[in-house]
């Protein structure tokens, strides 16, 4: 005699033995079809790792570290919209699959439609001011740079919400493919048009815009045919919806602000310091040294924040934490381990990788590389460990470290840049990456009460 441990039902052998059998396929297919999963997250990150590279390889060919800096000056304004406004591409992963298993498909859709047109409508306004402040200025050659810039940002909401809708639902294809178009079609765009047009960096910033244009009609048709069956009787406006996706976006865009400051202001205040050409050594930098460390991020994150965060509504909280806590372990553990090795290639041979992947102008400072990610591999472990608060619905804890590594970020740049140059950009990196990693460990130790959570003591 056996005794079924779900129920305690004391049962016979042969009942036993279809137990056994059941578990083991059920099993079986839990593990082949995270397997698939986790295939298509590679897949899609590395074609798009790849994308990024060749991207990086062929524009710095033709653009030089001046006009490569006023390129990346223009991007991260575009990175602006994109990081102020992330809250709702967080909030689609977090909620789109729970309303669409309650058969709200065509409320969220619309809801995702009026917060796009919310946020368009906003930057279009903040545009004008700004083209009008630069014109007071006599900074009326940036005006085509900001207005291009402003719209790539637009485009690129759109885009990354309807890749967390994919990830939301675990539809991993469609999510690589999105992901993939948005790495290289603006790349091979931007790459026609210099050849086609002239080499500058407005024509750059164009073809980046005709590109990200590209993907985003592209990405539109694609998620009109995959809905298309589930909002039969029209779109429908749900004001709770809305509400919810407002409540849980906001304190996203209150630190989203400062994590732009954060990610983008050493290279303002290194053209403002310094040049552009300085900006564009820099950037090379960070982009080379970072792609991997955010490569392999993003691949832990698209595939462990879903399986999270499908825990969550289940009701045990208890069980959820040890979930939680066991994930965040894998997670953090494997991002470590392949961040070891990738420092210590790039000591070993930091000029080599950046002569081949741009160009020879860009290798008098290639000895930074490894300590460029050591900084962004400190940050983006401080950013995973936020998971913790987002379980949680609690996003708004974050807000405070946020804002203070963006002042302790700022500051450090101002010292830094003005005694050792763009070194000074590195080491400012280095230093709030692990202050910004500590501070969101303890927090997410008070959030766990780990004296409750199995294994955690």
């Amino acid at each position: 005699m056996f005794i079924d441990m779900n129920t305690n039902e004391i049962i016979n052998y042969k009942k036993f033995k279809n137990l056994i059998n059941k578990n083991i396929t059920n099993n079986g297919a839990l593990l082949f079809n995270s397997g698939k999963e986790i295939s298509w997250v590679l897949i899609g990150q590395v074609i798009s790792f790849i994308g990024k590279i060749i991207g990086i390889k062929l524009i710095t060919n033709y653009l030089n570290a001046d006009l490569y800096g006023k390129f990346s000056l223009g991007l991260s304004i575009a990175s602006f919209i994109s990081q102020s406004t992330g809250g709702f591409a967080q909030a689609t992963l977090r909620y789109f699959n729970d309303y669409r298993e309650k058969g709200e498909v065509s409320k969220q859709i619309f809801v995702l439609i009026k917060i796009l047109s919310i946020i368009s409508s906003i930057m279009i306004a903040f545009t004008v001011v700004i083209v009008l402040i630069l014109n007071v200025l006599n900074y009326d050659k940036w005006n085509i740079i900001v207005v291009i810039s402003l719209l790539i940002g637009i485009l690129g909401v759109g885009n990354e919400i309807i890749g967390r809708v994919y990830d939301s639902i675990r539809k991993r294809f469609l999510s690589s493919v999105n992901i993939v178009f948005r790495s290289w079609i603006p790349y091979l765009v931007t790459i026609f048009l210099i050849n086609f047009i002239k080499v500058s960096d407005v024509v750059a910033l164009g073809g980046y815009l005709l590109g990200t244009l590209l993907v985003f009609i592209s990405q539109s048709v694609v998620f009109v045919k995959t809905f298309r069956n589930e909002v039969e009787n029209g779109f429908i406006y749900s004001r709770d919806i809305f509400e919810r996706y407002i409540n849980y976006a906001l304190p996203f865009l209150y630190w989203g602000i400062p994590s732009w400051f954060q990610s983008y202001g050493d290279r303002w205040i290194i053209n403002g310091l310094l040049d552009t050409r300085s900006v564009g050594l820099y950037a090379i930098l960070v982009q080379i040294g970072g792609a991997p460390i955010i490569f392999l991020s993003t691949i832990l994150n698209k595939y462990i924040s879903p399986i999270v965060y499908d825990q969550v509504e289940e009701g045990n909280q208890k069980i959820n934490r040890n979930h939680l806590v066991k994930w965040l372990v894998i997670d953090i553990s494997i991002f470590i381990s392949i961040l070891s090795f990738f420092v210590v290639v790039l000591f070993l041979f930091h000029r080599n990788i950046i002569v081949i992947l741009s160009s020879t102008y860009y290798s008098e400072i290639s000895f930074m590389l490894p300590w460029i990610s050591i900084g962004i591999g400190a940050m983006e472990i401080g950013r995973h460990l936020a998971m913790i608060g987002f379980f949680y619905d609690k996003p708004n804890v974050y807000i405070v470290p946020k804002v203070g590594i963006v002042v302790l970020v700022l500051i450090l740049n101002f010292i830094f840049i003005n005694i050792w140059g763009i070194i000074g950009a590195v080491y400012s990196l280095i230093l709030s990456g692990f202050v910004f990693l500590v501070w969101n460990g303890l927090i997410g130790y008070r959030l766990l009460k780990p004296e409750e959570v199995k294994g955690f003591k």
